[in-house]
């Protein structure tokens, strides 16, 4: 940690400045810096230091300072390797945006995709080594392709984990001028939504099967009724309701 002078140091490829209450990294920016910079993110291991080299990093990038092409490969090259959870997901989402906004136009499509495979599987492989074992999607993100990633990416970690999936709210046009209030829990809904999920989580059975949001024009004992009878059909193991009211609750207990 440096005082603030040292920023204007001609020979110095990162710096890290204490100024009173306000820390921050600078990194030059041409390739033998850069290379520098890669290297320490191998060997520092004071957490505050390593949040610090990734912004400067993403904050060049973000600046069209550095070429989001080399930012990428950075990350791919060092996040997945980094021990803190939060660090890595928000390293990884500067990455996504990064892809969505600043790649050229010709490959930024094709890219996006395999770049939000790489960056699930790395943060998940992850989780997992550092003992996540619970993990939450549901048929509305995307819609449907996150439960797509997140089945894909845990299939090889399928003994160690446990995945919840929801239902709930309506999708499409068609569907939402159908059921004004955009939810729908109807028996009928939700054995439909289990199974695609099934197909998409590329599961056997689901362990965690849950409503999004109570739906105020199907009574919730229907709606539970339904949910059940998947259990006892072995697709689902348990179920449950998001921002249900305690009376809620009682009724459909």
């Amino acid at each position: 940690v440096e005082e603030r002078t040292a920023i204007e140091r001609p020979d110095a490829d990162l710096v890290i400045v204490n100024d009173d209450d306000l820390t921050y990294a600078k990194v030059r920016l041409d390739d033998r810096s850069l290379e520098t910079v890669e290297r320490s993110l191998s060997s520092i291991e004071d957490p505050l230091a390593r949040a610090l080299v990734w912004s400067s990093l993403w904050n060049a990038t973000r600046d069209a300072e550095l070429d989001p092409r080399r930012y990428l490969a950075i990350v791919r090259a060092h996040a997945p390797r980094e021990s803190s959870i939060g660090l890595l997901t928000g390293v990884l989402a500067n990455a996504s945006f990064a892809v969505q906004h600043f790649l050229p136009h010709d490959v930024r499509a094709a890219e996006a995709r395999t770049w939000a495979e790489a960056a699930a599987q790395a943060l998940i492989d992850r989780a997992v080594e550092l003992g996540v074992t619970f993990f939450d999607t549901a048929e509305v993100y995307g819609p449907f392709t996150n439960e797509e990633l997140v089945g894909k990416t845990l299939r090889k970690h399928r003994g160690k984990v446990l995945i919840a999936t929801k239902f709930g709210f309506t999708i499409g046009d068609e569907a939402k001028a159908a059921r004004p209030s955009g939810l729908d829990s109807r028996p009928e809904r939700l054995r439909a939504v289990a199974e695609a999920s099934l197909k998409r989580l590329g599961v056997e059975v689901i362990d965690l099967f849950y409503q999004h949001r109570v739906d105020p024009d199907v009574p919730i004992e229907e709606t539970v009724g339904a949910m059940a009878d998947l259990v006892k059909a072995g697709k689902v193991k348990a179920i449950g309701l998001s921002e249900a009211s305690a009376a809620t609750l009682r009724r459909a207990h």
